[in-house]
């Protein structure tokens, strides 16, 4: 017997091909009472943006409040969005009011915070959507790849439709 999924992490990194992949996330927590716990990582800054950064915010506490405000206007969109995608489904499609539990914005590697959010939640699955490449077909993206390969739970990875 398969075991139940009580918590899904569903990953964002707010492109067409996440949102999609959240309907799916949806509804296997309609379909078994699951949890959902939102997460997009902030892919760290480069070397170049830290030293760009560094040149125009001089004290360390304006960068670290620079960087805290940007995580903290990501996750005011990522929400609202959220908002905007559940409010246009149908009433027979939308969650529950408990089963989205936490909207978290985090600046990490994606990859391991990715792997790292689901071992912390203690997650059954985890749910993403896949990058398109070109007209005919649909690759993997390398995050998607490298989350699939490293993960110990089930990973769901949700193409776009065909247009």
């Amino acid at each position: 017997m398969l075991p139940a999924f009580k918590k899904i992490l569903y990953c964002t990194d707010l492109s067409a091909s996440a949102e999609y992949a959240c309907r799916y996330a949806i509804y296997l927590a309609r379909q078994t009472g699951a949890e959902i716990y939102v997460l997009h990582v902030a892919e760290m800054p480069s070397p170049d943006a830290l030293i760009t950064l560094e040149t125009y915010i001089k004290d360390f506490g304006g960068r670290e409040a620079f960087i805290k405000q940007r995580l903290r206007e990501t996750k005011e969109q990522l929400t609202q969005r959220l908002q905007d995608y559940i409010a246009a489904l149908p009433e027979d499609e939308k969650p529950d009011s408990g089963h989205i539990k936490a909207i978290n914005v985090l600046e990490a590697h994606p990859v391991d915070e990715i792997l790292h959010q689901s071992k912390k939640l203690d997650c059954d699955l985890i749910v993403m959507g896949t990058h398109r490449k070109g007209v005919a077909h649909t690759f993997l993206g390398s995050v998607s790849k490298r989350v699939m390969s490293n993960s110990r739970i089930p990973v769901m990875v949700v193409p776009l439709p065909a247009e």
